[in-house]
Formats: C-alpha cells, structure tokens, sequence
C-alpha cells in the first residue's frame, strides 16, 4: 500500500530538482559555515601564537638570541600542525642548504666574482625548482610547499642583494626570519631589516592592537564567504557564459583577498604594522591586498600593483628597477617572468602573468599613444599639475578612461578564468575559445594602433 502511494505522489507531484531554489539559509548553513569551521584551527593556532610571542616580546628587553629563537619556533610548530611532516622537512632542508650558500656570496661582496656566482646561482635554483616541480618531488607534496617556497626564495633574494651592506645574519637570526611565525604559511615578504625593526623599536600594544587583528580577520572571512558560496548563489551555472567567467575569476581573486588578509591578521598579530603608522598606538594595519582597485579598475597596472603590495615592493626593487636600463618592455617582461618562477612555473599561472605583463604593457603604450597624440590626462594616475587641453575631469578624458576600465575588467575575466581549479581539466585552449579568444583579438588592435 505504501509502495502505491509513493508511486501516486510521484505521479501528481513529480520530484523537480530544478523547482528547488537555494535560499540564504542554506547558503549559510551548507556552505559558510562549513567553510569557517573548516580553518577554525588553523587560525586559532596561526593568530593565537602570534599573540603569544607579541606579549612576550613586550614585557620588557628580551635577548635578541631569544627573539629569533621564538618567532623561529613559532614558525616551525606552525608548519608541523598544518603541513604534512614530507614537506615540512622537505622546506627545511631547501632553507638550510642555502645558508652557507648565503655566507659564501657574502664573502665575496665588492669582488668581480660575485656577479657571475650570483648568476650561477640564480639559473641552478630556478632549474632546482622546474626539476622539483615536475620531475623530482610527489605533485601533492610540492604543492604544499610551493607557498613556502615562494616567500622564502623572496627573503633569499633580499639578502643576496649585493648593494646592500648588511652583514649576513648568523645562524639564529637566519633561522627567525625565515621561519617567522607571522609570515612563514601565508607570507608576506618582508625584508630582514623589517623583521630586525620590531626587535629594535617594539610597537606599543593597545586595545586597538585587538580592533586590527579582528579587522583583518573579519574580512579574511567575508572574502571566504565570497569566495565558497556567494558567488556561486549570485551567479548560476546556467548564466550568460559571460557571468560563468566573470564568476570564476572573481572567486580566484575574493579567495587572494581572504589569504591576504589573513596574513595581515598574523602580521598585526605578532606586532607588525606598516611603517608609515609604526609609533601610532591608534592605528593598526599591515596592508597586503587592496581590493578597491582590482574590481574597479582604471589599469592593470594599478591591478598589478594592489594585487600584493609587498610582493610588488620587491619585484619593483630586486628586478623591475635593476632592469629599466635595458628597456620598458625588457623591464616589465623579466619583472613579470621572476613573478612566474616565484609562483612555481605552473603553467597556466605562467601563462596568465606573463600576458598580464604584456597587456599591461600595451595598454600603459596605447595610453601614452593617445596622450601624445590628442593631448589628453591619459597616465595611471593624474597629474599633479596638469597641462593638458583635455584635463582629468574633462568629458571626452573620462569616456576613454571609463572604456579603459571596462577593457581591464575583460581582461581580468579572461585571464583570471586560467586560475580556476577546472583549468588543468579542462584546458587553457577550450577556455579560451569558449570566449572566443577576445581579449587577444583586443590587444592584438591597441598594438596595431600603437603602430600606426
């Protein structure tokens, strides 16, 4: 009788998946809060210890030995909880093969030598790492560290740099700045004299030291929240293929915000904050990413540049600046390839920054073209005292910069589709050609016009 029944309700009320509409609730009970307890304890860990040594480091003069000491066993406790014992291991044995390294460069600082033994150096650990990202190291296991790695190979860097005349730091102090607990998980860069600076000159901690952290955090959150549910609740998989995209590479970039400003809690956390504002007891940020910029773009230089600030920062000093003597577009290509190998050489990563590096500069080319040619406020930023016929706030300025802007948001759409997790399924071609190849159909046109 009840098989009858079952078989009559089916009947009339037949089961339509499609009817069914998830609603806010469910979005918050299926998705947000399963993504918030999900890294509850890691950030009960990463913003708890960070505290922690931020109170110890406050009580009064502590050994500079034991500041190292503590901000580096912070930092490998970290990696022991959250990361698997393989690669752990494996990231420490690629920090201690390059300290002596480090002491050898060193030790020919002001010498005709070093130059070429920093080149050597250079090509063997960019060739290290393709060799373990393809062939040597487990797929699963290096993604783990790749992270770690690419903050790490930042802080090498900055302390290799040959104009510099700092000493190589000993062994201890080696060990606290690379395994800093505020950066060592989700970064980011800092240089030694940065990390030297909160011994030196603590900040002095208030309530507001609290506000910060929990400022940070709650953004991080909401970015997650963005990220996991919303955008999909917003936006369908049966949208306009446009939306589709426009969806996935807004999810790429909402989950950039939530680890960016997760990592400016852990800074703030442990006592960092940024320089302009380091005595100010009432102001408490360390700014990683700002987000303003990126969804509303007038460039994509200014996407570049507030997609991670402090990465930015050391493209810009350790690369892009050394190489302007060669060229804009040299400049800008090789700024763009370090960014590459600092990722990981993935290769839809690579593929997306290095066209992001030449759309950005045919763009800033195609600016300066019209500039030149119709007397228009057309650079990234406006002028301070503008002598142009058509000036910033002009009619005919702010169409071709609202059309800019629009361009920009294409092609962060069409590149940031590249990052989604269906990309190695799918492929970069079949994406591509599912959007009908346009955003290489429109550089292709601005470098023809630049031509003309």
């Amino acid at each position: 009788m009840s098989s009858f029944n079952e078989d009559f309700l089916d009947y009339y009320y037949p089961v339509d998946e499609e009817i069914y509409e998830e609603n806010v609730y469910d979005v918050w009970d299926n998705c947000i809060v399963l993504s918030f307890t999900s890294i509850f304890s890691l950030i009960c860990k990463l913003i708890g210890l960070n505290i922690c040594f931020a109170f110890i480091t406050s009580l009064g003069n502590i050994p500079e030995w034991l500041y190292h000491l503590l901000f580096g066993s912070t930092g490998i406790y970290l990696l022991f909880t959250l990361e698997s014992i393989e690669s752990t291991f494996l990231f420490i044995g690629f920090v201690l093969i390059f300290y002596p390294i480090l002491l050898f460069i060193n030790a020919f600082k002001g010498t005709k030598i070093l130059e070429k033994s920093l080149l050597v150096l250079k090509v063997l650990y960019i060739c290290l790492l393709i060799l373990c990202e393809y062939f040597l190291i487990k797929s699963e296991i290096w993604m783990q560290i790749r992270g770690l790695l690419m903050v790490f190979s930042m802080k090498l860097i900055s302390l290799l740099d040959s104009k510099t005349n700092l000493k190589p730091p000993n062994l201890l102090a080696y060990f606290g700045y690379i395994f800093c607990g505020a950066n060592i998980l989700f970064g980011p860069w800092i240089s030694y004299q940065d990390y030297q600076k909160l011994y030196f000159n603590n900040t002095k901690k208030s309530f507001r030291w609290i506000l910060g952290i929990l400022r940070a955090l709650v953004l991080s959150l909401l970015f997650l929240s963005l990220s996991n549910c919303w955008a999909m609740y917003f936006i369908s998989e049966d949208s306009n293929r446009w939306l589709v995209a426009y969806r996935e590479a807004f999810s790429v970039r909402t989950s950039h915000y939530f680890i960016s400003y997760l990592a400016e809690s852990s800074m703030i956390s442990a006592g960092f904050k940024g320089s302009k504002i380091w005595q100010d007891s009432s102001k408490w940020h360390y700014t990683v990413v700002n987000p303003w910029p990126i969804e509303f773009p007038s460039a994509l230089a200014t996407v570049v540049t507030n997609w991670n600030i402090p990465m930015h920062e050391f493209l810009k000093k350790y690369v892009y600046k050394p190489n302007l003597k060669y060229g804009r577009f040299y400049a800008i290509f090789v700024t763009f390839l370090m960014s590459s190998f600092l990722h990981g050489f993935a290769l839809h990563v690579s593929v997306v920054l290095v066209l992001l590096g030449l759309f950005s500069y045919i763009q800033i080319e195609l600016r300066e073209f019209l500039l030149n040619a119709f007397n228009i406020c057309l650079k990234n930023y406006p002028c301070k005292q503008c002598q142009h016929l058509h000036k910033r706030d002009s009619l005919v300025c702010r169409f071709i910069l609202f059309i800019f802007s629009l361009l920009t948001v294409l092609h962060l759409v069409f590149l940031g589709i590249l990052l989604d997790e269906n990309t190695k399924e799918i492929g970069i071609y079949e994406k591509w050609r599912h959007l009908g190849f346009i955003s290489l159909w429109i550089i292709g046109l601005k470098a023809a016009i630049i031509k003309l």
